[in-house]
């Protein structure tokens, strides 16, 4: 997301069999947990291996509640070098 100053702010997003999910956070470096909210009811939640293990400086990221800030300086050094190799 691209914020009025030029500033990039990013967040991951989750997909357990595709599907994009609001509820997901990363269970280890291994797979990912969705677990939905009830209020009486069980709680619902799924667990989704990831195809390949996730660098442990990725799952810093990844446990952020908030979105990471890239300064609009940096926006270019971002999107040539460091997107590219955490986007796969």
């Amino acid at each position: 997301m691209e914020s009025s100053t030029g500033a990039l702010e990013v967040a991951p997003r989750f997909a357990i069999d595709g599907l994009e999910t609001e509820h997901g956070r990363p269970l280890g470096g291994a797979g990912v947990l969705e677990a939905l909210p009830a209020d009486e009811e069980p709680l619902t939640a799924r667990i989704a291996p990831l195809p390949a293990a996730v660098p442990r400086d990725l799952r810093t990221l990844l446990h952020r509640r908030e979105p990471a800030r890239v300064p609009a300086a940096d926006r270019e050094a971002f999107l040539e070098v460091a997107y590219p190799k955490r986007a796969r």
